[in-house]
């Protein structure tokens, strides 16, 4: 926090004023640094299944150049070696994610190998901070809220947690903030030939984000209605020179996903897609936005509001709406809960679960023993993007605060449809392309406050950090003392503090000129926002522990695992590094038992030695196998220092005991 509190110690400047801090190549450059250090200095290790399959998607591509990530391992008679999140097609297995990731990752790969991946995403975060601070820039004119939102953005929310690992979010989020700052330089253009170039630049970067991760395909609605309806409302070529620059990369996502699935379609996860993750669970939907967004584009709207004015217009809009909840009241009931769960308490989540995620003796929701969190129980200081918003509707920075707005808006409705939790996480990571506004809007509000205040705002963000750090290491204690309180001691603090937050927000609104008031209101935000960077640092650090963890464990099984091995295992994260010992590995579950054991046979048959890893597995395959496949006692990798682990237990073939022994 002391960075942070540096920077927004000194009361504002002027409009305007001389460069910024983080504008200075000395800040720029240990800023590179310290996250290119973080990718080399973290566990080469992935955090869940989805990093893992992220990782084979480079590697195969690095390394084969292909598009799949597994066959049969070379062995005759072996079906392909399935594994989570794919799917198998002829004889081959495909990741069901956008494959676009693995052609921008192949040269950090071949490069520096998975801590490569790492590397790529800290440089992404690092575009993400400066595009933060250049977006701000651009709309609000101001060096001083520029810095403190790149500042808030970078400590105070849960980017960081993305940004020394193996996810495609810190490119995501780069890709994303490039197409908004491309797409608010258009806005800003006067010429109509350069305008319909930047805009068609900007759909180029959403297009390639969709090769990324689907939900990149949100930003392209997000700006048209930004620019149809607030920006440049008489400009009817933005949508259409936005979806032409869009195109190419939608097209080679379809290409990717033919050549993969057989399915010429952008939007998919392959073939035979599970629960809400199918692209037809959406159609309605799709349908109807698609149906607005073609009328936004044809009609001048602000144009047509003038005309009948604007209380006509609310209250039309108000009963609109009010008959729009009579007849989609169930999709709008699933919305507003959704968005409670996933904003306000993911422990009221009762939409679905998944391996990792269940809930404790207690009745906690966790991940890998950690509470999972909504987006107000990591980020606490989300309501000071209220003042912003009330100012909105006095007319002042009107064009910024909706483009944030429905940046903010537009993946919470979306995963609140559904109640999708940001699955294995500790926090809603499906939330990121909010958090660079999120942030901004509350870097505004400092900015009136502080000018309200008009005295130095440094021993506030110190008490502030102080504070917060204190009952942050209180709740850790607490926590840490009883397990049925360590889920409440690590969320519901950030409730009672938001709520500080938000009164004193209120008072603020409600009496800015008060010198108590804007005190308050110094001293809630620097709580909030510190509270916030220690729960932020908190997630880091449990990231990095499980990681490490879990690199251990990895490292104990493939020594003792012989060259050439067969798994079948529950657990793919923990082989990531088979391919350096020639182990091939399958996840076995019920839905491909028999289809484990005819591997099983076949890799028998070649003469390679075949494990189960864990009991459970064992059981699994010996229900489809004759009894006793597997010898009853387990072989244990890395004894010595784990001794008794279950998840370093693995079972041989009963044909095998004395040629496969550890």
């Amino acid at each position: 926090m002391s960075s942070l509190s540096a920077d927004l110690s000194a009361p504002p400047r002027a409009m305007g004023a001389e460069r910024g801090r983080l504008e200075s190549p000395v800040v720029l450059g240990a800023l590179l640094f310290l996250l290119t250090i973080g990718a080399f200095l973290a566990p080469p290790m992935t955090f869940i299944i989805d990093g893992a399959m992220y990782l084979e998607m480079a590697r195969a591509m690095a390394e084969r150049g292909s598009l799949h990530i597994a066959e049969n391992g070379g062995v005759e008679g072996a079906p392909p070696l399935w594994t989570h999140l794919t799917h198998v097609v002829g004889d081959r297995v495909y990741p069901q994610y956008p494959s676009g990731y693995a052609f921008l990752a192949t040269p950090f790969y071949s490069t520096f190998g998975v801590r490569g991946l790492m590397l790529m995403n800290a440089l992404s975060v690092f575009c993400a901070v400066i595009l933060t601070y250049q977006i701000t820039i651009k709309l609000y004119t101001d060096r001083w809220i520029a810095g403190a939102a790149s500042l808030v953005f970078l400590f105070a929310t849960f980017i960081t947690t993305y940004a020394f690992s193996i996810w495609p979010h810190g490119l995501a989020i780069a890709l994303w903030l490039g197409a908004v700052y491309i797409g608010v330089l258009g806005s800003q253009t006067k010429s109509g030939k350069t305008q319909s170039a930047y805009f068609a630049a900007a759909g180029a970067l959403i297009g390639i984000g969709v090769n990324i991760r689907l939900d990149a395909v949100l930003l392209l609605p997000i700006l048209i209605l930004w620019l149809r309806l607030f920006v440049l409302p008489a400009h009817r070529l933005a949508p259409p020179f936005l979806c032409l620059g869009a195109a190419p990369g939608f097209v080679f996502a379809a290409y990717l996903n033919f050549l993969k699935f057989g399915i010429f379609t952008p939007l998919t996860y392959g073939p035979s897609e599970p629960g809400n993750a199918v692209a037809s669970a959406y159609a309605l939907l799709m349908a109807l936005g698609a149906v607005g967004l073609i009328g936004i584009c044809l009609v001048n709207v602000s144009e047509i509001i003038k005309k009948i004015g604007y209380r006509r217009v609310a209250v039309a809009a108000a009963i609109g709406f009010a008959l729009a909840l009579v007849f989609v009241w169930p999709m709008a009931f699933r919305v507003a809960k959704g968005v409670y769960v996933l904003v306000i308490n993911l422990q009221a989540h009762d939409a679905y679960y998944q391996a990792g995620v269940d809930r404790n003796d207690y009745g906690h929701l966790l991940f890998w023993g950690y509470p999972k969190k909504a987006l107000i129980q990591s980020i606490a200081f989300l309501p000071l993007i209220i003042i912003p918003l009330v100012y909105a509707l006095r007319g002042r920075h009107l064009n910024a605060v909706m483009l944030a707005s429905l940046s903010i808006a537009a993946p919470i409705v979306f995963y609140s449809l559904n109640q999708w939790h940001g699955g294995g996480s500790y926090n809603m990571r499906y939330f990121i392309p909010a958090l660079p506004f999120i942030a901004m809007l509350s870097a505004v509000t400092l900015r009136h406050i502080a000018g309200a205040l008009g005295e130095p705002t440094r021993p506030y963000w110190l008490g502030g950090a102080t504070l917060a750090g204190l009952i942050f290491v209180s709740m850790l204690t607490i926590g840490g003392a009883d397990d049925a309180l360590f889920a409440p001691a690590a969320l519901y603090p950030q409730w009672l503090i938001a709520v500080i937050c938000l009164t004193t927000m209120l008072v603020f609104l409600a009496r800015p000129k008060r010198l108590w008031v804007a005190r308050s209101a110094m001293a809630g935000a620097a709580l909030a926002i510190s509270y916030s960077a220690f729960v932020s640092l908190g997630d880091e650090s449990g990231n990095e522990q499980t990681r490490a963890e879990q690199l251990a464990l990895s490292n104990a099984a493939i020594d003792a695992l012989p060259r050439n091995a067969f798994v079948l295992t529950p657990l793919p994260v923990f082989f990531i590094n088979a391919p350096d010992k020639d182990i091939q590995m399958m996840v076995a579950t019920e839905d491909n038992a028999a289809t484990s054991v005819q591997a099983l046979r076949a890799f028998e048959a070649a003469g390679r030695c075949v494990y189960a890893h864990n009991i459970l597995v064992a059981r699994l395959l010996a229900a489809e196998a004759p009894q006793g496949v597997f010898h009853p006692e387990p072989l244990r990798a890395g004894s010595l220092k784990f001794p008794d682990e279950p998840r370093l237990a693995f079972y041989g073939l009963q044909s095998q005991s004395e040629a496969c022994r550890f």
